[in-house]
């Protein structure tokens, strides 16, 4: 299994890294992605990655929430990290939930971490949140040839909705929120979603799959995920498990 978005670098994880690492490793985690939130998350990033290089693999980015009076002086920081080591743009996007004080400037952040993805031609992790209209408008403006890839993270959106990611030719992040009780996300999939176009994720510490809702999330809790998909998909969880690999090796250039 591959989690393509696990904020392990947060400070929940630090007390006991080594001995997490191994678990995820021995529970059949086979590499992880660690996006980037912020300037400052950028050397917490640095960090992990450092000490598990091919295991952990970083992406760099500005989160929405993150968007405030000093959003132009860390975009400059993350400008002048680009490209070195990282995989993918993000996380990025678009988060209208709460806060809308910043959302000209959120769509302008969110644009230039498209160009760069162009630029440097690398996949964007994007995060949309009641703002999924915008995010595809932005998209679109940008990638006037079509030649962007990304995955829409922690998606839980309607069948409509992740027919035009897909139709795009992105990805769908599918984490925890699959298991949860009044979620409508498997019947969602199950109208017409092929699962060449989902990979897995947990956006650890968040996001616990049932029946671990709530605690500290890990990459091995994916495979309550890999259930659920298989029952949406009517096939093993070995299937699951080795397509979704297979997409995220293709979204983010990833070798064996």
């Amino acid at each position: 299994m591959i989690d393509t978005h696990c904020h392990i670098d947060y400070p929940q994880y630090q007390e006991d890294f080594d001995t997490f690492i191994a678990r995820q490793k021995a529970g059949g985690v086979s590499k992880i992605i660690v996006p980037g939130v912020s300037a400052e998350s950028i050397q917490t990033i640095k960090a992990v990655c450092q000490k598990y290089p091919d295991y952990l693999l970083a992406g760099i980015g500005l989160h929405p929430t993150e968007v405030k009076e000093d959003w132009q002086e860390q975009m400059q920081q993350i400008a002048n990290e680009l490209p070195k080591n990282y995989i993918a743009l993000g996380e990025t996007g678009l988060d209208y939930h709460e806060d809308i004080t910043f959302k000209e400037e959120q769509k302008t952040v969110f644009k230039q971490h498209l160009k760069w993805a162009l630029q440097y031609d690398l996949p964007v992790i994007v995060h949309s949140r009641d703002a999924v209209e915008d995010t595809l408008s932005c998209i679109r403006e940008v990638d006037t040839n079509h030649t962007l890839q990304g995955v829409f993270h922690c998606f839980s959106g309607s069948y409509e909705v992740a027919k035009q990611i897909t139709d795009m030719g992105w990805f769908l992040g599918i984490g925890g929120v699959i298991t949860f009780k009044n979620c409508k996300l498997a019947e969602g999939l199950a109208k017409g979603i092929p699962l060449d176009f989902i990979v897995l994720e947990t956006d650890a510490p968040y996001m616990a799959p049932v029946p671990n809702r709530g605690k500290l999330n890990e990459s091995i809790w994916m495979c309550y995920v890999v259930e659920k998909l298989a029952e949406v998909y009517a096939c093993s969880p070995e299937h699951i498990i080795a397509q979704t690999d297979l997409n995220a090796k293709k979204l983010f250039r990833l070798g064996n």
